[in-house]
């Protein structure tokens, strides 16, 4: 992964990207991409404002997201103190 700091009108932003995006030439292109994206959505990127606005996670998608996070080992199930809280209708 190769990262980049670029300079918008509203602040500095941070574009990571695979390395083959600049190997292959294409990094002055993903510039262009971000400022425009940047002006269309008044400072944060267009694209990803609507792609925030489009997003939906679902319980059972939760559910199967932290399955597989879980049986991976990446993270670890909740304790007994948490699931108490969590059956009282509490946040953790």
């Amino acid at each position: 992964m190769g990262l980049c700091y670029v300079a918008t009108e509203h602040e500095i932003a941070r574009l990571e990207f695979p390395l083959w995006v600049a190997d292959e030439g294409y990094l002055d292109r993903a510039h262009r991409i971000l400022l425009r994206q940047c002006v269309l959505g008044d400072g944060y990127p267009r694209a990803l404002t609507l792609a925030h606005q489009q997003a939906v996670l679902r319980a059972q998608d939760r559910e199967t997201y932290f399955y597989l996070l879980e049986r991976a080992g990446l993270v670890h199930p909740p304790s007994e103190k948490a699931r108490g809280k969590l059956a009282a209708g509490g946040k953790i």
